[in-house]
């Protein structure tokens, strides 16, 4: 009896050593062939280079091509590399308004492999028109911009333009300005807009509104004087309306009661008292294919 519980107490410490080494086997194995995870972002369009860290100088690359998620088109410009690399490196695309991510299974000179996840952040872009309606000089131009991708912030900076009396501006979001047009053509104010989401910028994204001029009257606003009974005759001109209307309303001393128009002013006027009297005309300009309006423009006349 005594030498069959040796035999099996030497048969259970055998089994318990053998077992012992298996497991420290397979947990070597298991921890030499176990896959590294690594995480980068990017922006799109921009080049990557990932070494692995803690690699020894003078490791090499070779990778398997990405897979791409959510969808296989989201991404571009990810291929496989059988040459050896010094580093991780491409330029990958991402043609959405989302963030999209592109998988790398990547094998080193040492023979272990791990994964590199590389997300790849679109660059924002404006949605909204780069031609918005245009607005006429001294209206309030108000500018709502929009982005596909969630998040996007913007700034705008405006340079000082020939034809606008305003300086140079920047801001965020929406302009909300006045701007004041000079000349009696339209002149074309460019927001140049810098959006930026997930740490990624677009700049020069160009918005071009078009400042329509007021119009004005070019002929004079001080005829000459005429005697009271006799007809008053004028004939409006403007260099950027194309239609004329005029209201006058009743003057003491005048015995003309109030009186309105289109274009042309022809009416005779009596001055009832011993001094000369100014009467008003109060003309509104109207270019009809720029939708704006003049402020009043007052013609005055004075009655003998």
């Amino acid at each position: 009896m005594a030498t069959a519980e040796k035999v099996r107490h030497r048969l259970q410490t055998l089994v318990r050593g053998i077992l012992a080494v298996l497991i420290s086997f397979f947990c070597f194995v298991n921890a030499g062939y176990s896959q590294q995870s690594y995480s980068i972002a990017i922006c799109s369009g921009t080049p990557f280079n990932f070494i692995q860290p803690g690699a020894v100088n003078g490791t090499t690359y070779t990778w398997t091509a990405p897979v791409i998620l959510p969808a296989p088109g989201a991404v571009s410009g990810g291929t496989a590399q059988s040459v050896p690399q010094s580093s991780v490196s491409q330029v990958l695309t991402n043609s959405t308004t989302a963030q999209a991510t592109a998988t790398y299974v990547v094998t080193t000179s040492s023979n272990t492999t791990f994964q590199l996840v590389v997300t790849v952040n679109p660059l924002p872009l404006l949605t909204s028109s780069k031609t918005p309606p245009a607005v006429c000089s001294g209206a309030n131009v108000s500018y709502t911009p929009t982005s596909a991708t969630p998040n996007t912030a913007f700034t705008w900076s405006r340079l000082a333009v020939t034809g606008i009396s305003n300086v140079g501006g920047q801001g965020a979001f929406n302009p909300n300005e006045i701007l004041d047009n000079t000349t009696i053509n339209p002149v074309t104010v460019r927001y140049s807009y810098t959006l930026s989401a997930n740490g990624c910028t677009t700049y020069n994204e160009d918005v071009d509104v078009v400042i329509n001029p007021i119009p004005f009257l070019s002929s004079t606003k001080a005829p000459p004087a005429i005697c009271s009974g006799t007809t008053f005759n004028y004939t409006p001109s403007s260099q950027n309306a194309n239609a004329f209307t005029w209201t006058r309303a009743v003057v003491a001393g005048i015995a003309n009661g109030a009186g309105s128009g289109n274009t042309n002013i022809s009416e005779v006027l009596v001055n009832t008292t011993l001094l000369p009297i100014t009467v008003n005309y109060v003309y509104t300009l109207t270019n009809s294919s720029q939708n704006c309006s003049s402020n009043q423009q007052v013609v005055r006349v004075v009655v003998s």
